[in-house]
């Protein structure tokens, strides 16, 4: 539903900027083309990783997908679409260079914003994942399991 929601809202995008925009569906859910019919979206039935590598300016990816952390950790600006009677359940909620849309005003406003304010480095990974070569969490994790199992 959220799918179909965006693409519609998507359908209205009004701007100055000549844009062009791909769809990538997800690989479990096919968009009858109807939907796609009265919008210039062209599709792209590729491998999320294959897409990346491509030259996209900006990624909107629906909310609850966990593509938008591959969009993310590979510093491509992202807008998310969130339908307004719904949780945000992105696991880049907490990001603050991310926009949050749930309408085709809103997307609008941050396609342009995103268009403007193109940045490099966009992200800190550590923000989002705690890395310790020395798996210092892991092994008392698992010396403590160890020793209950061994007791």
């Amino acid at each position: 539903k959220t799918t179909l929601t965006m693409i519609r809202a998507l359908e209205r995008i009004k701007t100055d900027k000549n844009i062009e925009i791909f769809f990538r569906p997800h690989p479990g859910r096919i968009i009858p083309e109807k939907y796609l019919k009265n919008i210039k979206i062209l599709s792209v039935n590729k491998k999320i990783s294959e897409i990346l590598n491509n030259n996209y300016e900006i990624a909107i990816s629906a909310g609850s997908t966990s593509a938008a952390l591959d969009v993310y950790l590979n510093n491509i600006p992202l807008i998310i679409f969130i339908e307004k009677t719904s949780l945000n359940l992105s696991p880049l909620s907490h990001q603050r260079s991310i926009k949050f849309v749930s309408d085709v005003n809103e997307i609008e406003s941050a396609i342009t914003l995103e268009l403007n304010n193109i940045k490099k480095k966009r992200f800190d990974s550590s923000k989002i994942f705690w890395i310790d070569k020395n798996l210092t969490r892991w092994k008392r994790f698992l010396i403590k399991v160890l020793s209950k199992t061994a007791s």
